[in-house]
């Protein structure tokens, strides 16, 4: 208690909050175990063998994609497909511009070039023609 209080009279407030934290804090910011296992390197493999069954390299593994493909496909029903309308509210051209806003100035482009810059500089007939362009795409694939 005396490391709090003397924190505390030289003002500072980190290390005065991670000693009293220390101090008074019940709850534990690390699990006790992960499936019974407590070690560094057994709780690393248990992460690692459940991220290597979900995923797959989709490069090699061409069956496994189409089969993700098709299942996804199967999901949606083909109710859905059938009306185009289900489709018109994916995302809207607010969505587009929110995304556009997240981005910060001055980076690199992607593999097509376009920066921030472009875009946001661009007529606003742009976003609404990359919304069309788009969700008419998405709409072609899941309901091929």
């Amino acid at each position: 208690m005396t490391s709090c209080l003397n924190y505390y009279i030289t003002k500072d407030s980190n290390s005065f909050w991670l000693a009293w934290n220390g101090r008074f804090s019940r709850r534990s910011l690390a699990p006790s175990n992960i499936n019974g296992y407590c070690q560094d390197d057994e709780t690393a493999e248990i992460f690692r063998s459940s991220f290597s069954y979900a995923q797959f390299d989709s490069y090699t593994k061409v069956d496994q994609v189409e089969y993700c493909t098709q299942s996804v496909k199967h999901l949606i029903s083909v109710e859905q497909c059938d009306n185009f309308n289900k489709y018109d509210s994916l995302f809207d051209v607010e969505d587009i511009e929110k995304g556009l806003s997240a981005l910060k100035f001055n980076k690199a482009g992607g593999v097509d070039g376009l920066t921030k810059e472009s875009i946001s500089y661009c007529h606003p007939a742009l976003l609404v023609q990359s919304k069309i362009t788009v969700q008419c795409d998405t709409s072609a694939w899941l309901c091929t």
